[in-house]
């Protein structure tokens, strides 16, 4: 996998929106429509995932595991944070560090990062070819310096 072309290529069908104007969006939502809004936030990214993901196959022809490391290069390279990642039998965790998110909202009582989970759900299921869910335990903008987020993934 070329970092280079994984980067060049979410690039050309990316949009760039400053940091500010992203969170400060993001927080009129959630002041508006509530954390009731978290399975829309979390589609819409599973969607942005999903769409990710296959840009990177057909484009690159990546699949698999190159897949993952491709989605984690692009995610970092839009800034919407540092990830890392471990398997668990059936069960992947993964770590945000940075999240843009979870930073730029702080305090919160609850997880905010539904599109980031929905995100990381729409990649797996297209690199996995499996269904996957993926649940943010522990959210930076409630406490700590990450996000931790768990997907399980269907046999």
């Amino acid at each position: 996998m070329d970092k280079t072309q994984v980067i060049e290529t979410i690039r050309q069908e990316s949009v760039l929106i400053d940091r500010a104007g992203l969170i400060s969006l993001y927080g009129a939502v959630l002041r508006l429509a509530g954390l009731g809004v978290g399975g829309v936030l979390y589609q819409a990214g599973r969607q942005a995932g999903i769409r990710g993901a296959q840009l990177l196959r057909e484009r690159l022809g990546l699949e698999g595991e190159e897949l993952l490391e491709a989605a984690r290069v692009a995610f970092e390279a839009a800034n919407w944070g540092r990830a890392s990642w471990r398997w668990k039998d059936s069960s992947l965790s993964i770590e945000v560090e940075g999240s843009i998110l979870a930073e730029g909202l702080r305090p919160q009582k609850k997880p905010i990062c539904h599109p980031l989970a929905g995100y990381i759900a729409g990649f797996l299921e297209i690199a996995l070819q499996r269904t996957v869910r993926v649940r943010e335990v522990t959210c930076a903008a409630v406490e700590g310096s990450i996000c931790y987020f768990v997907a399980e993934v269907e046999n």
